[in-house]
């Protein structure tokens, strides 16, 4: 999939990035790689450095959080089509969970100066990327409001709504 054609229509099929100049999405081509994981590889860990913006190309990541004695909580998958990593690639903050590959996965990244000197130019793309963190924001505070008010069944039924929803055209998921 590594061609820029490929990437190019992998790209261009993501509706987050709809306004976004053809010319500003070869720019990112050429500014960025691929990158290929195996199920259960470390992408990065919570408060390492986020270096990228990253794309999934393929497959899907699981991101979420561990503590002391190995549990896990899995806040969501980050599945084909979608961004991540641009809140901490904004804010110069590190990376905020987690994040391994659940199968084999294939993944686009833009190293994190040459993603905002591109952004900072491109109007289109930054405003892209603020709509995204801002639907997601808002995606959030539901989710904050339901975990406090709906049973886990229920939660678990909305979770499940939204991702089939992601996988027809819905609502990008949460960024990390």
């Amino acid at each position: 999939m590594s061609c820029p054609e490929t990437l190019f229509a992998a790209l261009r099929r993501c509706p987050d990035l709809d306004g976004v100049d053809d010319s500003v999405l070869t720019e990112l081509i050429q500014a960025g790689s691929v990158k290929r994981y195996v199920a259960g590889q470390c992408y990065h860990l919570q408060g390492e450095d986020a270096q990228e913006a990253v794309f999934v190309l393929k497959g899907y990541l699981l991101i979420g959080m561990s503590d002391r004695n190995g549990n896990t909580h899995i806040v969501r998958p980050v599945t084909e089509g979608i961004w991540f990593n641009l809140l901490p690639i904004l804010d110069g903050g590190p990376a905020l969970h987690d994040t391994h590959a659940a199968i084999d996965s294939e993944l686009f990244v833009v190293p994190k100066a040459k993603f905002l000197h591109i952004a900072h130019k491109a109007t289109a793309l930054m405003n892209a990327v603020h709509r995204l963190l801002h639907q997601r924001n808002r995606l959030l505070y539901h989710e904050l409001a339901h975990m406090a008010l709906l049973p886990l069944g229920q939660r678990c039924a909305q979770l499940l709504v939204q991702l089939m929803g992601k996988a027809e055209g819905g609502i990008s998921q949460v960024d990390v």
